[in-house]
């Protein structure tokens, strides 16, 4: 039952220092199963893409695991309720969709929410500017939630 996470780490690395912090979601294209590559065939499973629901659960997972680690409960500054994040899919065509709030409020969003693949997210750190937070509001799950995270948690200014 072992899952990694040793990206968390640096996920962590960037939120201490304020940073956001991009992350470039699974694409799983021209891989063979194990029989096909044990047995020589040429033959490959069909793309899969990992989705933002995906990976909200394995972030918020990696958090939870790492809070009840007691080596690594007082180094953890993620927050499932306090962490803004946005999910960014098809960027650049004329069906990009952006969804933006808490980890968990993204996470309780129906797949359907983040439209199709390709996907990305930005955990968003705490060097930011209020004109970030009024322009991101604008894709919020829920504008008022994401406003006072900016505020009481982050410290942006109005």
């Amino acid at each position: 039952n072992w899952k990694p996470d040793s990206w968390l780490a640096r996920i962590e690395e960037n939120h201490k220092l304020g940073l956001h912090t991009l992350v470039l979601l699974d694409i799983k294209v021209k891989e063979q199963s194990e029989e096909n590559l044990l047995r020589g065939r040429k033959i490959y499973e069909p793309p899969r893409y990992m989705s933002p629901t995906v990976a909200l659960s394995q972030i918020i997972s990696a958090i939870e695991r790492a809070r009840s680690s007691t080596s690594e409960r007082s180094a953890i500054t993620l927050s499932s309720e306090e962490t803004l994040a946005i999910t960014l899919s098809r960027v650049g065509s004329p069906t990009q969709k952006l969804v933006a709030g808490t980890l968990a409020e993204l996470s309780a969003q129906p797949q359907e929410t983040f439209g199709d693949p390709l996907h990305a997210m930005v955990l968003v750190g705490k060097r930011l500017h209020p004109l970030e937070i009024e322009y991101a509001s604008v894709w919020a799950v829920d504008r008022d939630s994401w406003r006072r995270v900016a505020k009481d948690v982050y410290g942006v200014k109005e």
